[in-house]
């Protein structure tokens, strides 16, 4: 048996996702790229709690020039202080390029740069150290995620000795510049034991504390999505000019400490942002999936599994009109597949296979017998041209104007020619007929009603590239996101959108609800016990049922299962019998098959927390982390 409509729809869906989301990645992505070889940080801690750093960093560049770095800390914009870039000596020309609450500048190559560069950036951080009323402590992410990996990375920090005497501290937290620089602060040696130092990132990582005042940090292999982190107490008089929190550190502190100001919110961090498009990105198809899901099983609510027989007595293709409205169809898929092999089982057409007796590849058709309908003559009329009649030869001039069918010499009409040569507007035309005969014999049609899960995929669709493209442009991202938000929405939103069938009448649907259990029957019968004996009677008398509700192939496999080719009887007078009647009807519902567009950041904990997880000699990286004030993001373009 085939596949149900959504497995097909999941499918589909799935595999569009997922070129979308290939799409999204930047086009020369592997063909131009960089690499940290060396990074080497020196960081001086001053007396009032800010922090110079100095950054050594050595760039490997491949498949291309590069002409401008960028540069980001994670710290508030007005905080970072003196940003300034240097090669070989020479200053280079910077900008701030800052949008939102976090420091983020530029600077320009002297050239087209290729092959190995180094750069020192400088720059100072403002109120980088937290005093307590026990100890002081800095908490700092000297390397942050980027673009490529660092190979090698070695930071120093310096720390100031201990105040001695009383000097007054700054009255609030993180206090604006003094206009005149500090003066200089009396102040004792560190001694071993007063300063305690944890470090976070490549478990491959190690820390040593060589002199009281100098913490080192060292690590090899930084992954782009990486970080190198140093938690780091003194005492407070190492930091006299800083404002002192009235209270002891606590582990809390120890392990985030909040930004001067207040931490910023979740949405404000690019990464995050651009997390954000990636999860809107994948879990739009989702939803519309499950849209369809819950509306599918929706629907069946109320059809009745106990249908084994035709529920009223129809016109196969009356029936096809209606099952066609039941689906939101403005013209009915099944109707001319329908109307084919009813003519063909009642007599009035005559059908000879093209190519293989076994296997045709179309039929031609000769008017042998008149209908008598009036919806079997309109298709007539359609089929060989206005006043056609048996043994009489298609005339040009009782062809109607534009024609679309071919005829051989004994009048015989291929079924292909039919559907190649600009039918399409004559088949809507005939469709349409046959509608509003089929409204004129059976009473009106209702019309669809809008459905709420086709309206949160269609304004979910229009939207959905809005937002995202919004988010992706915020994180960084303008061309690659958004392009894979359109294409989605057209593709992947389409397909779903149209899956979703409309809400019926409530009288209209009462009425189908039978016919949707029939149709159920015939696509499941095989799995009954007495199924050979169901097999000849459904192929003999409720065939023409079967290809107005769309399963006529899914019938035809389950008897050609069943019953013994040798005892299969014909589908319709002058077809063969036996192992080639299944090979007739597939043939047959493949060229009369009517295409159904004709019918309209990373977050962890340490893994200790508290003092007693510091040391004051070195050790090994710890996991966890990732919550250090500051985070350089470089990159180069």
């Amino acid at each position: 048996m085939r596949p149900s409509l959504f497995r097909r729809v999941f499918s589909l869906s799935a595999v569009i996702g997922v070129a979308v989301v290939l799409a999204a990645a930047p086009a020369g992505a592997q063909e131009k790229s960089f690499t940290f070889p060396e990074v080497r940080i020196d960081a001086t801690v001053l007396p009032d709690g800010s922090m110079d750093l100095v950054e050594h960093r050595t760039f490997l560049f491949t498949g291309g020039d590069f002409s401008v770095g960028t540069f980001g800390v994670d710290w508030p914009h007005d905080l970072v202080e003196g940003f300034a870039v240097r090669q070989s000596g020479a200053a280079l020309t910077t900008r701030d390029v800052s949008e939102g609450r976090f420091f983020q500048a530029e600077w320009d190559f002297p050239g087209f740069e290729t092959g190995r560069q180094t750069f020192d950036v400088s720059y100072r951080v403002r109120c980088a150290v937290r005093a307590y009323t026990d100890r002081a402590h800095l908490y700092w992410q000297f390397i942050g995620t980027s673009d490529a990996a660092t190979a090698h990375a070695l930071v120093t920090v310096h720390l100031p000795g201990a105040a001695t005497g009383s000097i007054p501290r700054a009255t609030h937290d993180c206090p604006p510049p003094p206009p005149e620089p500090s003066p200089s602060v009396p102040s004792r040696p560190l001694e071993r034991g007063d300063v305690l130092a944890k470090a976070f990132g490549p478990s491959n990582g190690t820390f040593d504390i060589p002199e009281p005042h100098t913490v080192v940090f060292e690590v090899r292999g930084v992954p782009a999505d990486g970080f190198v982190e140093g938690s780091i107490l003194m005492p407070p008089a190492a930091v006299p000019l800083a404002f002192q929190q009235d209270h002891p550190v606590g582990d809390d502190a120890l392990e985030k400490e909040p930004l001067p100001g207040g931490n910023p919110s979740w949405f404000s961090d690019r990464h995050h942002r651009y997390l954000l498009a990636l999860w809107l990105l994948a879990g739009l198809p989702v939803l519309w999936l499950l849209i369809v899901f819950v509306t599918r099983i929706k629907d069946r609510v109320g059809v009745p599994d106990d249908v084994t027989q035709p529920p009223e007595a129809l016109d196969p293709v009356d029936l096809a009109v209606l099952w066609g409205a039941s689906r939101g169809q403005t013209f009915s898929t099944t109707a001319y597949s329908t109307e084919l092999l009813h003519l063909a089982r009642i007599g009035v057409i005559d059908m000879q296979p093209v190519g293989t007796v076994s296997n045709p590849s179309d039929f031609e058709v000769k008017l042998v017998a008149e209908p008598q309908t009036d919806v079997d003559r309109d298709f007539v009329e359609f089929l060989f041209g206005a006043g056609t009649h048996v043994g009489q030869p298609l005339r040009p001039a009782l062809a109607p104007a534009g024609s679309v069918a071919t005829a051989t010499a004994d009048t015989r009409i291929s079924l292909n020619s039919v559907r190649r040569r600009g039918s399409n507007s004559r088949l809507k035309k005939w469709s349409n007929d046959l509608g509003a005969r089929t409204k004129s014999r059976l009473g009106r049609l209702p019309k669809d009603q809008k459905r709420l899960g086709r309206r949160l995929i269609v304004w979910t669709a229009l939207l959905g590239p809005v937002v995202g493209t919004v988010l992706s442009v915020s994180a960084g991202d303008p061309a690659g996101l958004p392009q894979a938000f359109i294409w989605e929405s057209i593709l992947v939103g389409t397909i779903t959108g149209v899956s979703v069938r409309p809400r019926l009448d409530p009288e209209f649907r009462a009425r189908m609800a039978p016919w949707w259990g029939f149709r159920k029957y015939l696509r499941g019968f095989s799995s009954l016990p007495d199924a050979p004996a169901l097999a000849v009677i459904i192929w003999e008398q409720y065939l023409e049922y079967a290809a107005a509700l769309g399963v006529a192939k899914e019938v035809a496999k389950q008897v050609g299962s069943l019953v013994p080719a040798e005892q299969l009887p014909s589908p319709w007078p002058g077809a063969p019998s036996g192992a080639y009647a299944l090979g007739w009807l597939f043939a047959l519902h493949q060229v009369s098959a009517i295409p159904p567009h004709s019918a309209v950041s990373r977050s962890g904990s340490s893994s200790s927390s508290g003092i007693s997880s510091f040391s004051s000699f070195g050790g090994s990286f710890s996991s966890g982390g990732g919550f250090g004030g500051g985070g350089t993001h470089v990159g180069a373009r």
